[in-house]
């Protein structure tokens, strides 16, 4: 689990967590290419039942980003962008 909301964040490297069901960075200023990142990355680990919340304050994902949502939410994970 990762907590880091309100923080001015403009990147998150969650490489190597794959385990992480969790991730709450609302708040922040990430950048585009960041929130897709973060979604492709998680996408990529193949894990279920997760709860995602980059929403306010971030940038909003390209259409990579929401290709990677899609698969997340298929796996059950709340996604809040």
């Amino acid at each position: 689990e990762l907590y880091c909301s309100d923080n001015l964040l403009t990147d998150i490297n969650i490489s190597g967590c794959a385990v992480m069901n969790t991730l709450t960075a609302d708040n922040n200023i990430l950048s585009q290419s960041s929130v897709d990142h973060i979604l492709t990355t998680l996408a990529n680990f193949s894990t279920n039942d997760g709860t995602i919340d980059i929403g306010v304050g971030n940038a909003a994902p390209s259409d990579i980003g929401l290709a990677a949502k899609t698969t997340l939410e298929g796996r059950n994970w709340l996604v809040f962008l």
